[in-house]
């Protein structure tokens, strides 16, 4: 994935979705992410990731805010045979010990953060969980995105530079936008979304 990459990905890039994220089962492939590595996947959704990481014999540790979604999650790794450990728990005060995890997964959930200053508090506890060395999946809307041009002065929509400067502790190792079209039952007023995905490893 090069920089300035489109990336068609539609269903599996939604939190409800069966389908692991395509980036991220590109972290398997391409041997980022390996068996008995840690991570930690932040505002998990239903699972799809969290699911297909442990299936690939990583160890891994899922929190989200809302108990009915951990619930749905807990059901389907049941279902596949996979062990995650699911938690509720809040992005801006991570129940974790420093520098737990070799990678960790920020797939939409920071960026639906409506104050710069909670992005910032949720930033530096990732920073703080992840070891030297290791690596953060991002994803969130960029300013391409249509609903962008309504909003101007809302944080939820970054670009590179912008994920940059809350995590300065981080280098850029890829980034790749992606653009899918919005569902009927969204009720959106927009045709698609447009989004980032920022892959950053933490300076040792």
């Amino acid at each position: 994935m090069n920089n300035n990459e489109t990336i068609p990905v539609e269903e599996n890039v939604a939190w409800k979705s069966e389908k692991p994220n395509d980036v991220v089962v590109s972290l398997i492939e391409s041997k980022i992410v390996n068996p008995g590595d840690k991570i930690l996947d932040e505002g998990c959704g239903f699972g799809a990731n969290s699911n297909f990481l442990a299936s690939e014999g990583v160890k891994v540790s899922a929190i989200n805010i809302k108990y009915s979604e951990l619930q749905e999650a807990r059901n389907r790794a049941n279902t596949l045979g996979v062990k995650v450990n699911y938690d509720q728990a809040d992005v801006m005060e991570l129940p974790f010990r420093d520098e737990e995890f070799d990678t960790v997964l920020d797939i939409g959930c920071t960026h639906m953060l409506e104050t710069q200053s909670d992005q910032i508090i949720a930033a530096r506890e990732t920073t703080r969980v992840l070891k030297p060395g290791g690596y953060l999946l991002y994803f969130g809307f960029n300013k391409n995105h249509p609903a962008f041009q309504r909003d101007h002065d809302s944080p939820r929509f970054r670009n590179v530079e912008d994920v940059q400067v809350i995590y300065p502790k981080f280098s850029v190792i890829r980034s790749g936008e992606v653009r899918w079209e919005t569902k009927p039952e969204e009720n959106s007023l927009d045709p698609e979304h447009v989004g980032t995905f920022i892959l950053l490893q933490k300076k040792e």
